[in-house]
C-alpha cells in the first residue's frame, strides 16, 4: 500500500480524495468484518492481524481499481497525446523542408546580390570601356593627319637636307677655293720672289762674268805686241787694247755666281711647279663650285643660317610627325585590342544580365517555395528548436499518461492477486479455525487424559511444567510463518496452473535460438539500413554537387559557345582554311602585292600582275596567303609556279621591293636606305635583264643604295662602282672598281 501510495502523482492524490467516502465505507465494512472474525476466532492474534491485512488489501484492490478506472477513463487524452505526437512529427520533416528552403532562398538571395553587384560592375566597365573607345577615336582623328604628313615632310626634309648638303658643299668648296687662289696667290709671289732672285743671281753672274772676261782681255792685252797676232782674234792690229781698273775676279768668284745662278733657277723651278699645282688646284675647285652653284640656288648659298633654321623647323615637324605616326598605330593597336575588350565586356554584360535574371527567378521561385512551406507550419512551430521542444513535451505528456496507465494496471494487478492471495488465506483460516475448534475440543479431551497420564493431577501442575512464553511465541512464530509461505506458494502455484491451463509447453531452447537468430538478423538489418542512410546521404551530396557542377558548367558552356566559336573560326575552322594570323597577314600581303605589281608591270612590259588567290585550292593545308599571276597577254591568273626562272626572279625582285616600300610606309617615316640583291640575273633575257637594271637604277637615283651580287658580265658594264673578287695562288683578292 505505501508503494502505490509513493508512485501516486498530485493529479492521482486528488482523485484518491475524491474517492474518500467509498474509502470510509470500506474501512467501515473492514471493522464489521473484524468484529465477525474475532468473535470467531475469540480473539486470536492471528485472526486480528489476517483481518486487518483482508482489509488494508481489499482497500487497496478498491484504489488500484479507481485509479485504473479513472486512466481508462482518460484514453481520450492519451490518444489526443498520440495524435499529437505524430502531427509534430509529421511536421518535422516540413519543418526541415522549410529550412532547406530558407537556406536555399538565402543561397539564391545571395547569388541575386553576387549578380547583381556584377551586373552593376559590368554596366561601369562597359561605360568606362564606351568612354575609353571615344578617347581613342579621338586620339586617333587627331592623330592621323600629323601621321599622314609624314612621308611628305620625310621627302621636304630629305630635300632640304640635301639642299642644306649642297649648300654646305658648296659653302666648303668656296673656302676650299678661296684657300686655294690665296695659296695660289702665296705661290705667285714666291715665284716672282724667286724669279727676282733669280734676275739678280743671273745679272750678278752676268756681270761677273764681264769682269772676269774683261780681266781675262786685258790679261791677254798685257801680252800683245805691235805687229804681232792676236790669240783671240788673229789680228796683228792693235788699235785700243783692253784696260781693266780695279780687282781681277777670281775663278771662284766666278763659280760662286754660276752657283748661285744655278740655285736661283732651282727655286724659280720648283716655285714654278708649284704654282701650277695651286693654279690647277684652284682651277679644279673653282670648276667644282661653279658644279654646285649650278645644282643649288646660289642665292642660298651665303645665307645658311636662315636655310638651316628651315631644315631643323621640317625635322621637328618630321619628328612630331613619326612620333605622332607611332602614336597612331599604338592607339590604333589599342583601339583592336579595346574593340576586343568592349566585344568582351559585351559578353560579359549579356551574361552578367542572364545570371541577374537567372539569379532573380531562382530567388523567386525559392521565396514562393518558402512561403508554401511557412503556409504548411504553424508559425510557432517554423523554429527546428521550437518543434523539438514542443515534440519533447507531447512525447513527454504521452509517455506520463501511458506510463499511469501501466502504473495503474500493475498496481491492480498486484492488488488483485494480494486480494485472491488474501481471500484464500482467510478460507483457509476459517476452514482451519473450525477445525481447531474440533481440535480445541479433542485436544481438551486427549489433554486432559494426557495429563491425567502424564501424572498430572491438575492443569496448574501443567502449567508449571511448561515453557516459557517467549519459547512458546518463538515456536508459534515459526508454524505460522510457515503455514502463511506454504499458503502463499499453493496461491501461486494455483495461478500459474489457471495460467498455463490448455496451453503447450513451450520449446525454450527453440525459442532461444530463434530469437538470437531474429536480434542476429535485427542488428543486420539496422547495420545495413545505417549504410544505406550513409549512402543515401553521400548520392544526396554527390546530387547537391552535380548540380553545382552543372550550374558551374551550364555557364562555361555559355561562356565557350561563343568564344569556342570565335577560336575556331580564329583557328582556321571555316569555309576557307583561314586564320585570324593568315587573316591579318593577308591584308598586308594586299598592300604589298599592290606596290609589287607596279614594279612587275615595268619589269615585264605590263604583262604580269600580282595577285592573292581567295579559293582554297588545297583544303588538307591553310589557305589565305597563295599567289598568282595574271597573264595580260592570256587574260587568266595562274600559279606563280608556272613562271619562268627569268620571270620567277622578277616576280621575286617586284616583290622585295614592294615589300620595303609597304614597309616604310607603315614605320611611320622611316626609310630603307640599302638593297641587296643575291644572283638570280643569269636567269634573265637581254631585254629583261634591262628591264631590271632599269629598275634598280631608278632606285639609286631615288636615293637607295643597291647592292647586286651576280656574274653577269653585262650588269659589271652597267655597275660604276663595283667590288670585285679575284682569285690568286695565294687566295682571294678584292679589287675596287670605279
Amino acid at each position: 500500500m505505501f508503494w502505490l501510495m509513493g508512485s501516486l502523482s498530485r493529479n492521482d492524490w486528488y482523485s484518491v480524495w475524491l474517492l474518500l467516502p467509498a474509502v470510509v465505507l470500506v474501512l467501515i465494512l473492514a471493522l464489521a468484518l473484524r468484529r465477525q472474525l474475532d468473535a470467531l476466532l475469540l480473539g486470536d492474534d492471528s485472526a486480528r492481524t489476517l483481518g486487518v491485512n483482508t482489509v488494508a488489501i481489499r482497500l487497496i484492490l478498491l484504489l488500484a481499481t479507481a485509479l485504473l478506472e479513472r486512466e481508462r477513463a482518460r484514453e481520450p487524452a492519451r490518444e489526443a497525446a498520440q495524435r499529437e505526437v505524430l502531427r509534430l512529427e509529421g511536421l518535422g520533416e516540413q519543418v526541415q523542408e522549410l529550412t532547406r528552403a530558407e537556406v536555399e532562398l538565402q543561397g539564391r538571395q545571395s547569388t541575386q546580390r553576387v549578380t547583381d553587384a556584377a551586373l552593376a560592375a559590368a554596366l561601369v566597365s562597359v561605360e568606362t570601356l564606351a568612354t575609353r573607345r571615344q578617347v581613342l577615336a579621338q586620339q586617333i582623328e587627331t592623330l592621323q593627319p600629323l601621321a599622314a604628313a609624314a612621308d611628305a615632310l620625310g621627302l621636304r626634309v630629305h630635300q632640304a637636307e640635301q639642299r642644306e648638303q649642297a649648300v654646305q658643299a658648296l659653302a666648303a668648296r668656296i673656302r676650299n677655293r678661296d684657300a686655294l687662289r690665296a695659296d695660289e696667290a702665296r705661290r705667285q709671289a714666291l715665284f716672282d720672289a724667286a724669279l727676282a732672285a733669280r734676275n739678280v743671281a743671273k745679272a750678278g753672274f752676268d756681270a761677273l762674268d764681264a769682269a772676269w772676261r774683261r780681266a781675262q782681255a786685258a790679261i791677254l792685252a798685257q801680252h800683245l805686241h805691235d805687229g804681232g797676232p792676236c790669240p783671240v782674234c788673229g789680228s796683228a792690229e792693235h788699235p785700243e787694247p783692253a784696260r781693266f781698273e780695279g780687282e781681277l775676279p777670281t775663278e771662284a768668284a766666278l763659280s760662286g755666281a754660276t752657283e748661285a745662278v744655278r740655285a736661283a733657277e732651282q727655286a724659280q723651278e720648283i716655285a714654278r711647279v708649284a704654282l701650277d699645282g695651286a693654279a690647277r688646284l684652284a682651277a679644279a675647285s673653282q670648276g667644282e663650285v661653279e658644279a654646285l652653284q649650278g645644282a643649288v640656288d646660289t642665292a642660298a648659298a651665303p645665307e645658311g643660317g636662315a636655310q638651316a633654321d628651315t631644315v631643323a623647323a621640317l625635322r621637328k615637324q618630321l619628328q612630331a610627325a613619326v612620333a605622332a605616326g607611332v602614336t597612331l598605330g599604338k592607339a590604333r593597336a589599342q583601339a583592336i585590342e579595346h574593340e576586343a575588350v568592349v566585344a568582351a565586356a559585351a559578353i560579359g554584360l549579356e551574361q552578367a544580365r542572364a545570371a541577374a535574371a537567372e539569379a532573380a527567378s531562382a530567388v523567386q521561385v525559392a521565396r514562393h517555395l518558402a512561403d508554401e512551406r511557412r503556409a504548411a507550419v504553424p508559425e510557432a512551430l517554423r523554429a527546428p528548436a521550437a518543434l523539438e521542444a514542443a515534440l519533447k513535451g507531447a512525447r513527454s505528456q504521452r509517455e506520463q499518461l501511458d506510463r499511469a496507465l501501466r502504473q495503474a494496471q500493475e498496481a491492480h494487478g498486484a492488488a488483485a492477486r494480494d486480494e485472491a492471495a488474501q481471500r484464500a488465506r482467510q478460507e483457509a483460516l476459517v476452514q482451519a479455525a473450525a477445525a481447531a475448534v474440533v481440535r480445541v475440543e479433542e485436544a481438551g479431551a486427549a489433554f486432559t487424559a494426557a495429563l491425567h497420564g502424564a501424572g498430572f493431577d491438575h492443569d496448574a501442575v501443567y502449567r508449571d511444567a511448561v515453557l516459557d512464553p517467549e519459547a512458546t511465541d518463538a515456536l508459534a512464530a515459526t508454524l505460522s510463518a510457515f503455514d502463511e509461505a506454504l499458503a502463499a506458494a499453493r496461491e501461486r502455484q494455483l495461478r500459474a496452473a489457471a495460467a498455463v491451463e490448455g496451453a503447450a509447453r513451450p520449446d525454450l531452447v527453440a525459442l532461444d535460438a530463434r530469437a538470437a537468430a531474429d536480434r542476429a538478423q535485427l542488428d543486420a538489418v539496422l547495420g545495413q539500413l545505417g549504410e544505406r542512410k550513409v549512402e543515401l546521404e553521400k548520392l544526396a551530396q554527390s546530387i547537391a554537387l552535380l548540380a553545382a557542377i552543372a550550374r558551374e558548367t551550364g555557364a562555361i558552356e555559355t561562356e565557350y559557345a561563343v568564344a569556342g566559336h570565335l577560336a575556331a573560326i580564329a583557328n582556321g575552322e571555316n569555309g576557307r582554311n583561314l586564320t585570324f594570323q593568315r587573316y591579318v597577314l593577308a591584308a598586308l600581303l594586299d598592300d604589298v602585292l599592290r606596290a609589287a605589281s607596279l614594279r612587275l608591270k615595268a619589269m615585264s612590259r605590263g604583262r604580269y600582275l600580282l595577285q592573292r588567290r581567295d579559293e582554297v585550292a588545297d583544303a588538307r593545308r591553310a589557305a589565305g596567303l597563295d599567289l598568282e599571276v595574271m597573264d595580260d597577254y592570256t587574260g587568266r591568273a595562274r600559279p606563280v609556279s608556272t613562271l619562268s626562272g627569268g620571270e620567277g626572279f622578277m616576280a621575286s625582285l617586284a616583290l622585295a621591293l614592294g615589300l620595303s616600300d609597304v614597309v616604310q610606309a607603315y614605320a611611320g617615316g622611316v626609310q630603307l636606305d640599302t638593297l641587296f640583291i643575291d644572283e638570280g640575273f643569269g636567269s634573265l633575257d637581254p631585254e629583261s635583264l634591262d628591264m631590271a637594271m632599269k629598275a634598280l637604277i631608278d632606285l639609286q637615283q631615288r636615293g637607295r643604295m643597291v647592292g647586286v651580287i651576280s656574274h653577269v658580265e653585262e650588269m659589271k658594264q652597267q655597275i660604276d662602282v663595283a667590288i670585285e673578287v679575284v682569285q690568286g695562288v695565294r687566295g682571294s683578292r678584292v679589287r675596287i672598281v670605279c
